[in-house]
């Protein structure tokens, strides 16, 4: 007699569970080379992989809708952190007033790109995040 289907999908999602969870732990050992480490936050060369400055700008000056959004959403989920009290990406702190349009900050992280080329080396949400501190920085009462 075969199991009802709910208890077959049931036994079927632990196993895919399990399995998950062991590929998960071989991609994570081989980026590490078996120990675990943490990359050198400012570099984006360095495993794990982050997004660089120079692809953020790409992304903000593409004609590509799927690219600008990309941008757009890159640097509003930095603001959106960086909207937390006390909140710091990359030890860097913004004091967004949460009035900035998006337009606005995208314009501020894009200009600050183009005009300082070593930042596009940096992480990308280090960099956005420093050019938003710049734009608007917390100032000490």
């Amino acid at each position: 007699m075969q199991q009802p289907l709910r208890q077959r999908a049931q036994g079927g999602r632990a196993g895919l569970s399990a399995s998950l969870a062991f590929a998960l732990a071989l991609v994570s050992a081989s980026f590490s080379g078996g120990a675990a480490r943490a990359a050198e936050p400012l570099f984006s060369h360095e495993l794990p992989r982050f997004r660089s400055g120079a692809e953020l700008l790409a992304d903000c000056s593409a004609k590509d809708p799927a690219a600008r959004g990309r941008c757009h959403g890159y640097i509003m989920a930095i603001a959106d952190v960086l909207g937390g009290a006390g909140a710091r990406v990359d030890g860097i702190q913004a004091c967004l007033k949460g009035d900035e349009s998006l337009e606005e900050l995208v314009a501020t992280v894009d200009r600050h790109l183009q005009e300082n080329p070593a930042r596009q080396a940096l992480k990308g949400d280090g960099a956005a995040a420093y050019a938003l501190a710049l734009y608007r920085p917390c100032v000490a009462n």
